[in-house]
């Protein structure tokens, strides 16, 4: 398998199950939960460690602060096999931190914390490193105001110059949902995965079909529309589709969105089709939201490689 190189957030998530009901102030003010994990989080933290899970060679560009957090971070992500020589550490900010709260349902919302993703820049990473993997995944769009705002599409444009594959998926980071940058990245996208729910924000009234063709229009090369329990809709230039994501036992849909990004990398990494590629996505989705936290556990790898191979046929 080769080798890719994602860039975004990484940051230690508190997760809490299951949340019955929000405390209120002025009324009730405590509510109690049945567990507490601590996980690492952040999109590309969860695509790492589900992507070495799956032997691909992966290369993590992060910044998380010289404390308990960041060494955790540093540990787990090592034992999973992820390259992690390019990941910086700020002396004077903490790493960042989500309390990740689950409702009934396995849908969760967050509490964030992340001073570092507002000090992140272009200088915190290696180019040269980063351009030497023949994939590029840049995850987390809108959590990064200096890399984001003046250095994104310097780095999406160098790497197609140098004929890399580029990936570009997006959350609600601290920049909220900008339209004037997201429009700036996508000539220099092959491989353009973000959330219906974070695009209706910005382009309201349009449907995830519509959203296809103006991406396309304006430069990406093909698109893929994530709906959560709605049909994936992905085109690429010449042909649009559907595919109807999985059904099974939902616990936790944290990371469920940067799991499919990991099933869709696979495929496409393996020279699976366009097609497989999203079918393989929603096949590790699937896996995902069985289990508290968007990492995949190490005892479910030969059960997953071997429902992705009878997917694809390889």
């Amino acid at each position: 398998m080769k080798s890719i190189a994602i860039i975004g957030v990484s940051l230690v998530d508190t997760i809490l199950s299951t949340i019955k009901e929000m405390p209120v102030l002025g009324g009730k003010t405590s509510t109690f939960v049945d567990s507490l994990v601590t996980r690492p989080g952040g999109g590309a933290a969860n695509m790492v460690q589900n992507l070495a899970l799956l032997d691909v060679r992966v290369q993590l560009f992060a910044k998380t602060g010289i404390d308990p957090e960041g060494d955790f971070l540093f540990k787990t992500f090592a034992g999973a096999g992820v390259d992690i020589s390019c990941v910086k550490r700020d002396p004077v900010l903490p790493t960042s931190h989500t309390i990740v709260c689950i409702h009934a349902g396995g849908e969760r919302t967050f509490l964030c914390c992340t001073p570092i993703s507002g000090v992140f820049s272009i200088n915190d990473i290696d180019q040269e490193k980063l351009f030497s993997h023949p994939y590029f995944f840049y995850q987390d769009f809108f959590s990064f105001p200096e890399l984001d705002i003046k250095s994104s599409v310097l780095l999406l444009k160098a790497a197609k110059e140098r004929g890399i594959v580029t990936f570009l998926d997006e959350c609600q980071g601290c920049l909220g949902i900008r339209k004037d940058i997201w429009e700036k990245v996508l000539p220099y996208v092959d491989y353009l995965l973000p959330s219906a729910g974070d695009l209706a924000l910005i382009y309201p009234g349009k449907t995830p079909k519509e959203l296809c063709r103006l991406f396309h229009a304006m430069g990406a090369k093909n698109i893929i529309i994530k709906r959560g329990k709605e049909n994936t809709v992905f085109f690429d230039g010449r042909s649009m589709a559907e595919m109807a994501p999985l059904n099974g036992k939902v616990v936790d849909t944290t990371g469920a969105g940067d799991a499919f990004d990991v099933g869709f990398v696979w495929g496409i990494m393996g020279d699976r089709s366009f097609q497989e590629s999203v079918a393989v996505g929603h096949e590790v989705a699937s896996e995902c939201i069985t289990h508290i936290g968007a990492s995949i556990p190490g005892n479910r790898k030969k059960d997953l490689l071997e429902a992705l191979a009878r997917l694809t046929g390889k």
